[in-house]
């Protein structure tokens, strides 16, 4: 059995986002076959019980605080800590790619001292920024976890802008050129990689690559429980952590353009949003809006699903894909989803692809009417999510590209 070390900015426990929940699967899927010790990249303070968990369940060996680089913007706010946040993104605009794709001397020193004399056989990491500004290449081979390109993440930020007009549009697409370009430089130095969508496999052509999609976490280990067929409540289902701005903006948009469309020819219909959302204006507006309730994060998501008709993800940039809609196709309701929130996902049953605010009040009214289909419907959108998005296959991709890395290398 190889020794690995797991490199994530993620932690796998708390498991209350995707983020976190992909780091736990990841490390549940190579610890089938490894001796898998976790190593979190992040300054975050974790509490006693927090950190207990974390050593017992994940052999978690310790942290390596976040380096600005060369052009640290902290540097820069003259101690004022509100400038922090725009002086990171004026440094993004200025530096393009080199904002997160670079390497920090104090980082990778760290990183060294930590894991010296421990014998590692391989290294995984979440996310190509992780490997680059930890110089994880230095210390042995290095597998991984794309997840989301840097480069989509601009390149959608741009094609939102330019949607709206903004004079940022070329500016976000620069950037975007500039991450795809530094990207190609640097998966070409790793041993494997996992990507979360199809198209993602060309980013790295001569490195061995495995799909990686998101999946439920409820499909750990052994899949989700298909629910009764859909409730003829008229609840329209919103889950989302709200607190992430492509999340916050896409049901922004709904609740203001397609809600209201929605509510006049169902005015016995409601929305219910449920996830964290710390913004107190925007909640109070959100539910100043007839028909809309915020519930907030909740005990059991599962109840969430059983009463609701339907899902919506009117999500329109960021990168990766959204696990909220293959979570709502497992346990067999129908999604409503712009073409972004789609991508990853285009074989499946049950997504109902809208365009505009016309088009995604069509598909939710027509949705919550279908009583006749509903039940049969159900059932087949729920078998075929559950049979592209398990365990067991995200298992085998994970375990097929560990497979791939030369055993000849030696520890460093």
């Amino acid at each position: 059995m190889s020794k690995l070390l797991l490199l994530s900015p993620i932690a796998p426990y708390p498991s209350d986002t995707g983020a976190a929940q992909r780091t736990f699967l990841l490390y549940q899927a190579l610890r089938a076959r490894h001796d898998v010790t976790l190593v979190l990249v992040n300054h975050r303070q974790y509490s006693e019980d927090q950190l207990k968990i974390l050593r017992e369940r994940f052999n978690f060996l310790g942290q390596v605080s976040p380096d600005g680089g060369r052009f640290p913007p902290r540097v820069w706010n003259f101690n004022i800590p509100l400038l922090g946040t725009p002086l990171r993104r004026l440094t993004r605009l200025v530096l393009g790619g080199r904002a997160t794709l670079f390497s920090s001397p104090s980082m990778s020193a760290n990183l060294a001292a930590m894991v010296a004399g421990k014998g590692f056989d391989a290294i995984v990491t979440r996310y190509l920024w992780t490997a680059c500004q930890t110089n994880a290449f230095a210390l042995g081979p290095v597998c991984v976890d794309v997840d989301d390109l840097p480069s989509e993440v601009w390149s959608s930020r741009s094609a939102a802008a330019r949607a709206k007009g903004a004079i940022s549009a070329s500016c976000a697409q620069r950037i975007a050129v500039d991450y795809a370009r530094r990207e190609r430089d640097q998966l070409a130095r790793c041993q494997g990689i996992w990507v979360a969508k199809e198209k993602d496999m060309a980013a790295a052509p001569d490195v061995k690559a495995a799909l990686l999609p998101n999946i439920p976490f409820g499909a750990y280990p052994d899949g989700v429980r298909s629910l009764p067929s859909p409730s003829q409540s008229g609840v329209v289902l919103g889950v989302a952590l709200f607190d992430w701005p492509p999340n916050k903006a896409g049901f922004d948009w709904y609740v203001r353009n397609v809600w209201p469309l929605v509510h006049r020819a169902r005015p016995d219909a409601t929305l219910h949003l449920v996830g964290k959302l710390s913004d107190a204006d925007l909640k109070e507006r959100w539910q100043s809006v007839p028909g809309v309730k915020i519930l907030g994060r909740v005990e059991d998501l599962t109840a969430a699903y059983a009463g609701a008709s339907l899902a919506i993800a009117p999500i329109f940039s960021g990168g990766g894909t959204n696990i909220k809609v293959v979570e709502a196709l497992s346990f067999g309701r129908c999604c409503v989803v712009s073409p972004h929130a789609a991508k990853g996902f285009e074989q499946l049953l049950g997504l109902e692809v809208a365009q505009d605010a016309q088009s995604f009040a069509s598909a939710c009214l027509a949705l919550l009417s279908d009583a006749p289909e509903a039940p049969v419907r159900a059932q087949q959108v729920s078998e075929t999510a559950n049979r592209h998005f398990s365990f067991a296959g995200f298992k085998r991709a994970v375990l097929d590209v560990m497979a791939a890395v030369p055993s000849d290398l030696g520890r460093k």
